[in-house]
């Protein structure tokens, strides 16, 4: 499972005519196993990374993974 979700979240980022770079801003929703991978892809060559989550602990997993903005969201 983890390749899959991996590779989904590099071709997402890194493997376009013009793949991500130092200064490209990301917005990743939510914190799943796809975006938890795509904000290391992302913090990896520079992005600046902001990431939309309702689960505190979450935002506080991808904080130590390097995210440059966290932000919580409505909870239902």
């Amino acid at each position: 499972m983890f390749p899959l979700i991996s590779v989904t979240a590099y071709n997402a980022l890194l493997s376009l005519r013009n793949p991500l770079k130092a200064e490209d801003y990301v917005l990743i929703q939510r914190t799943g196993g796809v975006s938890i991978f795509a904000l290391q892809f992302a913090v990896a060559p520079g992005a600046i990374v902001i990431v939309t989550s309702s689960s505190d602990n979450k935002l506080e997993i991808a904080a130590k993974l390097g995210l440059s903005t966290l932000s919580t969201i409505g909870r239902h």
